[in-house]
């Protein structure tokens, strides 16, 4: 993903500590939203949001869409 000193700087920056609350309004392939996952342990809570990929006037169980649909919001929560 990155390399390990621009990763530690990229998380500094976000101000993601342990019990933190986390949204990842672009999830992508889910590297950044386990890494939150990792960084705000069982108190902390990361969520993500997704973009509008699909029309609403498709129901959201169709094929067309399953899987990509933003009617969903997935919280990833470390056992």
């Amino acid at each position: 993903m990155y390399e390990e000193s621009k990763l530690a700087e990229l998380i500094r920056f976000a101000r993601v500590n342990a019990g933190s609350t986390v949204i990842d309004v672009y999830p992508g392939d889910g590297d950044w939203t386990r890494l939150f996952s990792d960084l705000v342990g069982a108190d902390g809570r990361v969520s993500t949001l997704l973009a509008n990929y699909d029309p609403h006037s498709i129901k959201v169980f169709d094929p067309a869409i399953k899987g990509k649909t933003d009617r969903f919001a997935y919280r990833f929560v470390k056992p």
